[in-house]
């Protein structure tokens, strides 16, 4: 071939346009699937709660018929505390984290209730 021909210049990148075109897309693409991912997660963490909160009151259940009594605190449910007879536990491996709120803890009433403190 001959020197006549004239040599096309290749790209090697990218023009502003399309980065910005791609990162426009980009955004557009989180601002839609961030919100369900934040309501599919707090909705998740919601029935963990509700599940714990079923677990914990049968173990307190459980601990009652046992015993008689209900447990003083929720660690009486995975060691038999000083005072107790018929003791047929352990009735749980672990007291389970608060899922919605870390800085939360399961709880239990006078009265056997599982609730959050």
């Amino acid at each position: 071939m001959g020197k006549g021909l004239i040599r096309l210049r290749s790209n090697k990148g990218f023009t502003l346009l399309e980065v910005i075109l791609v990162m426009l897309l980009l955004g557009i693409l989180a601002y839609t699937i961030i919100p369900d991912y934040k309501a599919t997660l707090e909705h998740t963490k919601s029935e963990v709660d509700q599940d714990n909160r079923i677990f914990l009151n049968q173990a307190v259940r459980s601990y009652m018929l046992d015993t008689g009594k209900f447990p003083c605190k929720l660690e009486d449910l995975i060691a038999m505390p000083m005072d107790t007879e018929n003791w047929q536990g352990p009735y749980l491996d672990k007291i389970p984290d608060y899922p919605l709120d870390p800085r939360l803890n399961y709880e239990i009433d006078p009265h056997g209730k599982v609730i959050v403190q």
